[in-house]
């Protein structure tokens, strides 16, 4: 038995440690692969509860795929959906695709896509702090629309961001290839992340903008927010023609340096995803036919036979950010309240209470149960595949 004696450990190319050893017996090793190093949830683009496809998009909201919020602030019409169109390493993508143009945007408009982060989800890069540590971003593009595009970080609790650029060659544009992306924004000494679960930083992938966003110089050093320093030298014009097309996934953010993606289950990242937006119902989601598509939401009990009332409550299988909103796509006989001997149709939800972990709903039933039914247990259900039934408390 033989003791290697030695005071730290490196490649013969490194320019740093690998392992460094203490003269207490304890040592400090740089491993790329720890578990937990992707603050971001649903990078790889997996989870989607809501539809996986959506057109004739104007508007900003969590429109597909889970913690990603597409902005289209006046610029053209799109089509946004989860695609299977992806690098080897990955099996599905966030697709844009232009089909209204706006070659002229005005100065204030943008065209972007958006993950928001708790402040609690922030704090190993000890912004703030002398200790700060650099904000690695890695990502996969794909795009027929060449040019230079912008990514940010914006800090909500001091008012601050950080911008860079990257070129998507004319070459990467007509054969539509897909390319990996690392940028590195440096460590920040001022302004510490707030340890809660509000929103503290947002993610920004710019696709176009206005004038507005490229009158200044950019802010490649942390400094004082505005539109005007965030996107200088960008070219790309996403919504320019309706021939454009735009996809991403693999978006990562660690600490330090690019490491290979973290690929984690596709159960793990649904329970991410639910902490932010939970759908309890979707038919469409399934195979829907009016005997075997129906999908149970909750138990319930009739409480109130004269005002025709109904009470449901359930414990959420993932506790919330925080207590949540109602989210509904509602219709005639969308939902139904099912009792034994009869089903009474509702589409009215009145929110008596959400907690971050259990809501209780009030339905009204169309029809009159009897003074027989107080009191009798009641499931509520979806019954048409258009139906949407969930929660979210979304940053």
């Amino acid at each position: 038995m033989s003791t290697l004696n030695t005071t730290n450990i490196k490649h013969a190319s490194s320019s740093s440690n690998s392992i460094v050893l203490a003269a207490d017996g304890t040592c400090t090793a740089e491993i790329t692969n720890r578990f937990g190093r992707n603050v971001l949830a649903n990078g790889a683009m997996r989870v989607c509860q809501r539809d996986t496809s959506k057109s004739g998009v104007t508007s900003s909201g969590y429109h597909t795929i889970d913690t990603y919020r597409f902005v289209d602030s006046s610029i053209g019409t799109w089509t946004v959906s989860q695609d299977s169109e992806s690098p080897t390493q990955f099996s599905k993508s966030y697709k844009m695709a232009c089909t209204t143009a706006n070659a002229s945007p005005a100065s204030s408009n943008s065209m972007r896509l958006e993950c928001r982060l708790e402040g609690n989800q922030l704090q190993g890069f000890h912004k703030g702090t002398a200790d700060a540590k650099p904000l690695a971003l890695s990502f996969w593009t794909k795009t027929n629309e060449p040019g230079v595009y912008t990514v940010a970080l914006y800090d909500h609790d001091s008012n601050r961001n950080v911008a860079a650029n990257y070129t998507v060659s004319s070459d990467e544009a007509t054969n539509q290839t897909w390319v990996k992306r690392e940028v590195v924004f440096p460590a920040d000494t001022t302004g510490a992340w707030d340890d809660d679960n509000a929103k503290s930083a947002t993610l920004f992938f710019y696709f176009d903008v206005g004038s507005g966003f490229k009158s200044g110089t950019q802010n490649t050093s942390w400094g004082a927010a505005s539109d005007a320093v965030t996107c200088p030298g960008m070219t790309a014009a996403l919504g320019d023609s309706t021939s454009n097309v735009f996809y991403l996934t693999g978006i990562q953010l660690e600490t330090d340096r690019v490491t290979d993606y973290e690929h984690r289950s596709y159960a793990d990242e649904l329970q991410r995803c639910k902490r932010y937006f939970n759908m309890l119902a979707n038919p469409a989601s399934e195979t829907y036919s009016d005997d075997k598509g129906r999908q149970t939401i909750a138990w319930g009990q009739v409480n109130n036979v004269s005002s025709k009332y109904v009470y449901f409550s359930d414990i959420f299988d993932v506790p919330m950010r925080a207590a949540p909103s109602i989210y509904k796509v509602v219709g005639t006989s969308y939902f139904r309240i099912m009792i034994v001997g009869g089903a009474n149709t509702t589409s009215d939800f009145d929110v008596q209470g959400t907690w971050t972990n259990c809501w209780e709903v009030r339905c009204t039933a169309v029809d009159s149960f009897t003074a027989d039914d107080r009191g009798n247990a009641v499931k509520l259900v979806c019954f048409n595949s258009a139906a949407r039934f969930g929660f979210s408390a979304e940053l």
